[in-house]
């Protein structure tokens, strides 16, 4: 206990822990504005929809008369955001349209490694898109090269041509022709184009199931918790290195390895420190977001201890994966790569994943958006499944370092070492 606590002293006393922790608040305080948490109460929104119609004034636009309310043009219906749906027709319907609009501009949204990257195909790449569209679309070919253009085309868009198979075959092949990364790949078009309008009585139901199923604090957590867990996912592998690296450019390495303390407790201790530490500041930035929506929906319509539950299953597993990373590499090298090779897997798991519900193999869990709340639980299986890998390979990583520290310890990295250096002389 007693190294324990001189380990967090220790962190304390680190100007990368605070670094870490500016990094951290600083991108949960840009990327969830905590003044915009209130009531999402589809009536409340109605009611304010209908005053600003009641207030606007009619303005000609570009020939068009239109609605303004304080310079921003307004619509006479009310919107209600949109919900996530499997259904194969709607996402047929919403990807094609959208491939068509790109074939008709020869502009191809990709996403290579996260960033945006526009794509134009030359004269026989547009010849191979236009097959794809035609069996897409129920076209010819030739309706779609000199048509699509037109309203008209739209209209008449036979989505039964292609059974789900073969649509999903198809739009990997549209995938493949654009360079890959773009969103019509079959792991992503059921996510990216899966949006269906919520009209007034479905934003009442999905009110409703927040209420009741998320306590409201539920629906905040999650959303709360996909943005920490990006930052998280990479801000706590500063300390990570920097505490190891700092053993071997202080000095003290060799006098820790003249003291009686054995390579199993030092390794834990020193994990378990930085864990801590990092644990207690992300509760302490829930608290002020919990508080936030306790003040907007009142104590008693929510579940104070749901930010806490989701940060338990969401967010330190990250936290425990990147500090194992960063000690098990910085032992094994002596050197801060670690930083390096954390952020080449971040970029793997920011682009491998779904930002609205990316649930599957990447460290970081996505569930961009409030509420879908069904559509989550659905998937809960996925989550743990996840959550219990990555914190089996952290509990590996781990063993793997205290294993690699013991041994150069006790001078068999410097045997293998030399066994190596020995083979590469004689050959």
């Amino acid at each position: 206990m007693k190294l324990l606590f001189l380990e967090i002293k220790r962190i304390f006393k680190s100007p990368i822990f605070y670094i870490s922790l500016v990094i951290i608040f600083g991108f949960m305080f840009m990327q969830m504005d905590i003044n915009d948490i209130h009531d999402e109460d589809p009536a409340l929104a109605k009611k304010r929809h209908e005053e600003m119609v009641r207030k606007a004034k009619k303005e000609v636009i570009d020939g068009e008369e239109v609605l303004v309310y304080e310079n921003s043009i307004i619509y006479e219906e009310a919107g209600y955001g949109s919900k996530k749906t499997d259904d194969i027709t709607v996402v047929q319907e919403n990807s094609v349209e959208r491939l068509i609009y790109e074939f008709n501009e020869n502009s191809y949204a990709t996403y290579p490694f996260g960033f945006y990257k526009e794509i134009q195909l030359s004269s026989s790449e547009q010849e191979q898109m236009a097959k794809y569209l035609s069996k897409l679309t129920g076209k010819s070919l030739e309706e779609v090269k000199k048509s699509s253009t037109e309203p008209e085309f739209y209209e008449g868009l036979n989505y039964s041509t292609t059974g789900k198979k073969e649509f999903l075959k198809i739009m990997n092949l549209v995938d493949d022709l654009v360079g890959g990364g773009s969103h019509y790949s079959e792991k992503k078009v059921v996510s990216a184009y899966g949006d269906v309008p919520m009209d007034y009585e479905d934003a009442v139901e999905d009110y409703n199931i927040i209420k009741n199923k998320d306590k409201f604090t539920g629906a905040y957590a999650r959303l709360f918790c996909d943005y920490l867990g990006i930052i998280i996912s990479f801000a706590p592998i500063l300390l990570a290195v920097f505490i190891w690296y700092q053993d071997k450019t202080s000095g003290a390495l060799e006098i820790i390895n003249s003291k009686s303390v054995g390579s199993t407790k030092l390794v834990l201790t020193r994990v378990l420190a930085m864990f801590i530490v990092f644990a207690f500041a992300i509760f302490i930035l829930a608290t002020i977001y919990n508080v936030k929506v306790i003040s907007v929906y009142g104590v008693e319509n929510v579940d104070i201890f749901a930010f806490y539950k989701y940060i338990l299953l969401w967010i330190l597993p990250n936290l425990l994966f990147v500090l194992a990373f960063g000690t098990l590499i910085t032992i094994l090298t002596n050197y801060p790569v670690g930083i390096v090779g954390m952020l080449v897997l971040w970029i793997l798991f920011i682009t491998g994943n779904d930002i609205a519900a990316g649930y599957d193999w990447p460290l970081i869990l996505r569930h961009n958006t409030f509420g879908n709340t069904e559509f989550y639980f659905n998937n809960i299986g996925s989550v743990f499944t996840n959550r219990a890998i990555y914190t089996a390979v952290s509990v590996v990583f781990i063993l793997l370092a205290i294993k690699i520290f013991d041994l150069k310890r006790n001078g068999g990295m410097v045997r293998i070492e030399r066994v190596g250096n020995n083979r590469k002389k004689r050959a």
